[in-house]
């Protein structure tokens, strides 16, 4: 993957609906929805709301229309005093998960495509391209779904999308195979960017968080050491560092995950 390569999202343009305001993509039959008053959609009605985690602050999950087009969203709520701190120290999370998931799809790197961002008085919702029928790579792997010549091929293929990624500044924060979706159409995606924000560069010392959990992620899954040290290889010859200075900031890291691991999940210790 060339990072430097810069491609064209399709165009947004404003969002205004009552006091709703935002973002939508041009063509996006989410119009219809805004337009017609259908806005916000019940949370808790399962002919159009399929839920797949919620807790008080966010909500994530599939929505359906009525023409059955689906989008992935998450909808985060606010009180009022901690909304109004937020106005003044940061940007809304759903505006974040717009701005960033753009950005990364201007330079290649594989992410589910923007289509919405809404924000009300007391929610703000991000809606997505969904892949209801895509599967992690951490799922893929534990249950033996990928043979051992295209994990190898993929995981390769994510050391460059990771460097893209970092080359242009953004850090995911939480980059464990998880976090990957492997949708049956296209290669690897990279998802959920609560935990991702950008820097004005990001050096060994702040990629080595990403790149450590990447590795934890295959470490536990039986991949070997020399496997981890290909993947960081690749990597820091993609970005143009030092792989020595890159592996002296990744192991302690690799190290620390996987004591939280084991204390936690009761997993086996990995290393590299």
């Amino acid at each position: 993957m060339n990072g430097n390569v810069i491609t064209h999202p399709a165009r947004s343009i404003r969002l205004r609906y009552g006091a709703w305001s935002g973002r939508i993509l041009e063509q996006s039959p989410l119009h219809a929805v805004f337009t017609s008053g259908a806005w916000p959609p019940d949370i808790e009605d399962p002919r159009h709301i399929h839920t797949l985690k919620r807790n008080p602050k966010v909500h994530s999950g599939l929505l359906t229309l009525e023409d059955r087009t689906q989008y992935f969203f998450k909808r985060f709520t606010t009180p009022p005093l901690r909304r109004h701190l937020r106005r003044l120290v940061a940007q809304p999370r759903a505006r974040a998960n717009w701005r960033l998931s753009r950005q990364l799809e201007r330079h290649g790197v594989p992410v589910a495509r923007a289509q919405a961002l809404a924000t009300g008085p007391s929610e703000s919702w991000f809606l997505a391209e969904a892949f209801a029928d895509a599967v992690s790579l951490a799922k893929l792997s534990r249950k033996g779904l990928i043979d051992s010549v295209d994990l190898l091929e993929t995981t390769q293929h994510l050391a460059e999308i990771i460097s893209t990624m970092h080359r242009v500044g953004i850090i995911h924060g939480d980059l464990k195979w998880g976090n990957i979706l492997m949708p049956p159409s296209c290669g690897p995606i990279i998802a959920d960017l609560d935990s991702a924000r950008q820097v004005s560069r990001v050096s060994p010392a702040r990629a080595a968080p990403d790149l450590a959990r990447f590795l934890v992620s295959g470490l536990e899954q039986g991949l070997t050491a020399s496997w981890a040290d290909d993947i960081t290889r690749r990597y820091a010859e993609a970005r143009g560092v030092d792989a020595e200075d890159l592996v002296s900031e990744v192991r302690p890291l690799v190290r620390k995950i996987s004591r939280a691991h084991q204390r936690r999940y009761g997993r086996s210790s990995v290393d590299i």
